[in-house]
């Protein structure tokens, strides 16, 4: 390959496989026991952090107490909160430092996790669905594979990514 896009573009997928396979290794049990949210979200945002060597990116993790997910849930939720915590530094950041703050909590018989950043903000007219991203359309079709949703929207001068699904582990 010689054009310069889809060299970059390979790139890309290829480092999308190589994560998929890291947090399945990570997060994956045999036994299909459930996961505690807190400690799978520290696992996440504090790699995607470490990828990307900045030490001017804070971040903070609320989870509510006892909150757990199933492998099948937490795998793919796994892959949407790095995905947003690096385009929060990589889009959000990219000339200054800044918070990412993460929630996961039940809301009636869902799991909601939100990532929220202090970033730059989404674009002017952003539309999610008009979104070239291949982020955001794996982040979508994750979150769909798990009977849920992921929406991406600006919150009073925030850029938040909300994914919901089924709880799961219930019981």
């Amino acid at each position: 390959l010689i054009d310069p896009a889809a060299i970059a573009a390979l790139e890309e997928a290829a480092d999308r496989v190589q994560l998929i396979g890291q947090i399945q290794r990570q997060l994956y049990d045999l036994d299909g026991q459930q996961q505690a949210v807190d400690d799978m979200l520290l696992l996440v945002v504090q790699d995607c952090l470490d990828s990307f060597a900045r030490n001017d990116v804070q971040f903070a993790i609320e989870v509510e107490s006892g909150l757990k997910m199933l492998p099948d849930q937490a795998i793919p939720v796994s892959l949407i909160v790095y995905e947003a915590v690096a385009n929060a530094v990589e889009h959000g950041f990219s000339d200054r430092g800044g918070m990412v703050a993460v929630h996961a909590r039940l809301s009636g018989d869902w799991i909601e996790v939100c990532v929220t950043d202090d970033g730059a903000g989404l674009p002017p007219g952003f539309v999610m669905s008009q979104c070239p991203s291949m982020g955001l359309k794996l982040s979508s079709a994750l979150a769909g594979q798990c009977g849920g949703s992921f929406a991406l929207e600006a919150a009073e001068g925030r850029t938040v990514a909300t994914v919901r699904l089924p709880n799961a582990a219930e019981g």
